[in-house]
């Protein structure tokens, strides 16, 4: 076996046992009730768990159960078979390449809104950034994004920064971070002159505005997985999270409709 083989190997094993222990980490199923587990975007954290708590006291039969990764976590850990019922994420082609896989049902998934990548800014910026290109001016300094590894936001931030930079001119200037989090507080905390994101990321930063908007949507969609052993109150629950009543939600947390 070569080292590549047993390097890839020994990553696998870690996914699966990391995907487990952050499942088991939560409430467990009582007899007769359906585990139904969940794996979705950082981004999406506090509106789904408000929505959770809420759907597990309604459906006293089904306790849905969370794990939060990137998009290339969650889509590595359904490839080597870990414990997921309902994949949420907000990166098309994987969306596309689990279904091609045979991974995912394509009569289940679910188109739920959709997430503006912006470019945003301290309100008052002085530094005359008002759209992506002037973020090639001298005058720019620092560009705080995610890292694309960790969260979809530094993923679709880096496609914002290809679309008008061919060049690579702009590598000296951007500061990778570990989360969208910390990209906000970069900008927040004047470490960063401007920083790409979600708009949902920034939208209850006071200090903050957004000022240009990527023409590349984020369109967050719910795709049972094959390998579930709970199709139907996986895909109950895709249905839940895409309510009206679900989609405000989300919409209060900047999210925006699919057709807006």
């Amino acid at each position: 076996m070569s080292n590549k083989t047993t390097i890839a190997l020994i990553c696998a094993v870690i996914l699966a046992l990391s995907a487990s222990c952050s499942k088991a980490s939560g409430p467990q199923a009582s007899s007769g009730q359906a585990s139904v587990y969940v794996s979705a975007p950082v981004s999406m954290r506090e509106p789904l768990e408000q929505l959770t708590a809420q759907y597990n006291e309604s459906n006293p039969q089904t306790l849905i159960k969370l794990n939060y990764a990137s998009p290339q976590t969650l889509e590595s850990q359904i490839r080597i078979g870990a414990k997921i019922d309902l994949f949420v994420c907000e990166i098309q082609s994987m969306v596309d390449s689990l279904h091609l896989d045979g991974l995912t049902v394509e009569s289940s998934q679910v188109a739920l809104f959709k997430n503006h990548t912006v470019l945003f800014v301290p309100k008052g910026n002085d530094l005359g950034i008002a759209s992506f290109d002037t973020l090639l001016s001298d005058r720019v300094g620092k560009i705080a994004v995610a890292d694309k590894e960790k969260q979809a936001s530094g993923y679709f931030a880096n496609r914002a920064i290809a679309f008008i930079d061919s060049e690579d001119s702009l590598a000296g200037k951007i500061v990778y971070k570990d989360s969208a989090n910390e990209a906000v507080l970069a900008v927040e905390l004047g470490e960063a002159d401007a920083g790409i994101s979600f708009y949902s990321d920034i939208h209850a930063a006071k200090s903050l505005e957004a000022i240009a908007i990527s023409p590349e949507e984020a369109i967050y969609t719910a795709s049972v997985v094959s390998a579930s052993e709970n199709q139907s109150a996986a895909e109950a629950f895709a249905l839940f999270i895409g309510s009206e009543a679900s989609l405000g939600l989300f919409y209060s947390y900047g999210f925006k409709p699919l057709y807006n």
